[in-house]
C-alpha cells in the first residue's frame, strides 16, 4: 500500500524536526523565547501556489505567533516576514545575526527558520497555512 501525500509531508515534517532539533553546540539553552523568520523573493513570489503565499499575511499566523512570541523593545513580536533583499543594517543585532544565518542556509525560498531553544525548524516554508502552523507550533509549544 502507497503512504499518502499527506502521510509523506507529515514525515519529512517529523524527519526535519528531529535533526534539526538537534543542539548545534552545547552551549545552546534548552529553553528560550520563540523567535521565527519567513524569508522569501519578491520578484518570485508570484510562481508560488496562491496557498503558499497566504502564509506570509495570514492573520491566523500572525496572532498564534503574537501569542507565542515575546515583544522586543521596539514592541514587535519577535517573527518577521522578509524579502531576500530586506536592509536589516538598522534593526537589532539579534536580526540582522538572523538575516544573514537564514540567508546562508536558504537552499530555496521562501524559507521558514523558527527556534525556541534547542527546538528548531529551519527549512523551506510549508505549502499552505495550516501545514505552516503545524511546523511552529511543533516548535513553539
Amino acid at each position: 500500500m502507497k503512504p499518502t501525500t499527506k502521510a509523506l509531508a507529515a514525515a519529512a515534517i517529523a524527519f526535519v524536526l528531529v535533526h534539526v532539533n538537534a543542539p548545534e553546540s552545547p552551549n545552546v539553552p534548552s529553553v528560550g523565547p520563540m523567535r521565527a523568520l519567513i524569508l522569501h523573493d519578491n520578484t518570485q513570489d508570484v510562481q508560488l501556489p496562491a496557498e503558499q503565499q497566504a502564509v506570509y499575511h495570514s492573520q491566523i499566523i500572525d496572532q498564534w505567533l503574537d501569542e507565542h512570541t515575546p515583544k522586543e523593545a521596539d514592541g514587535e513580536h519577535s517573527h518577521r516576514v522578509w524579502d531576500v533583499q530586506t536592509d536589516v543594517k538598522n534593526m537589532p543585532q539579534v536580526w540582522q545575526d538572523w538575516m544573514r544565518d537564514t540567508k546562508a542556509k536558504a537552499t530555496k525560498l521562501p524559507w521558514l527558520r523558527a527556534e525556541k531553544g534547542r527546538k528548531r525548524y529551519n527549512g523551506a516554508l510549508p505549502k499552505d497555512v495550516p501545514s505552516t502552523l503545524e511546523v511552529l507550533k511543533k516548535v513553539g509549544e
